[in-house]
């Protein structure tokens, strides 16, 4: 069972800071895109989570309890729990919930549709992003946020035929997040001059996204960037399917 809603943003009492289950969202969109937190309970019970959104200056604009029922899902979207900034989703720490998020563009009729899973209680210092150049597409970008109470400084790394082309250096204060694409991010840079992009922090930041488009803005591609591991740590990847009928694959 789907239940569509209005996320009211009046200040309701908060769940408690211990024990809690966080999903990070770094981007919010414009009003000229549809944001939306599609949240999934995978449990027989009913849970109460709490959606809260920080404006582009990172000021809180609200924070609301909803309930998802047992084996059920509700959506959130950004024209009710507000447009720009960033959000935060809460659940008890031994819930079965899972956060999907989506973004749809939505002038001139398109269907562009991007959408993937939030990790819950994700943190590092360090985050790996891959330019996914595609002929169609003609920019790149990123959106990296501070979900902290304090400051955080980062370092935006640029590379290019496994060299580094460029480096920004900034700070983000609480609640608040840098998206851009390329060539507002590393002066120069057009969407083909990069390979990919290291974001480094002095604190644990929250998982950075991936922006792609195209100019017609009909196509896009948003993804979750993958943390770089401490050195000496052993992983295992698995592929759950490879195609053989003529698809290309990488």
């Amino acid at each position: 069972m789907k239940t569509k809603i209005a996320c009211g943003l009046m200040i309701i009492t908060f769940l408690p800071l211990w024990g809690l289950d966080q999903f990070d969202i770094p981007h919010v969109a414009a009003d000229t895109w549809k944001t939306t937190l599609t949240v999934y309970n995978l449990g027989s019970n009913s849970e109460s989570i709490t959606v809260s959104h920080w404006d582009q200056d990172g000021v809180l604009t609200g924070s609301g309890v909803n309930s998802v029922p047992a084996h059920g899902s509700i959506e959130l979207l950004s024209s009710s729990f507000g447009y720009n900034g960033i959000a935060r989703v809460e659940s008890s720490e031994d819930a079965a919930i899972r956060v999907k998020l989506s973004y749809l563009f939505l002038k001139d009729q398109s269907e562009s549709l991007c959408e993937f899973f939030v990790q819950k209680n994700q943190q590092a210092t360090k985050w790996f992003l891959p330019n996914p150049y595609q002929d169609h597409f003609d920019w790149f970008g990123i959106a990296v946020a501070n979900h902290r109470e304090t400051a955080v400084n980062l370092t935006l790394t640029a590379y290019k035929n496994r060299e580094e082309v460029s480096r920004k250096n900034l700070q983000l204060g609480s609640r608040e997040k840098e998206v851009g694409i390329s060539n507002s991010l590393w002066s120069g840079l057009g969407y083909g001059d990069i390979d990919f992009v290291v974001i480094q922090s002095d604190q644990p930041i929250s998982v950075p996204i991936s922006i792609t488009g195209n100019d017609e803005q009909d196509r896009h591609l948003f993804f979750a960037a993958t943390d770089i591991p401490l050195p000496g740590s052993v992983l295992l990847y698995k592929v759950a399917h490879i195609e053989h009928c003529g698809l290309y694959w990488t």
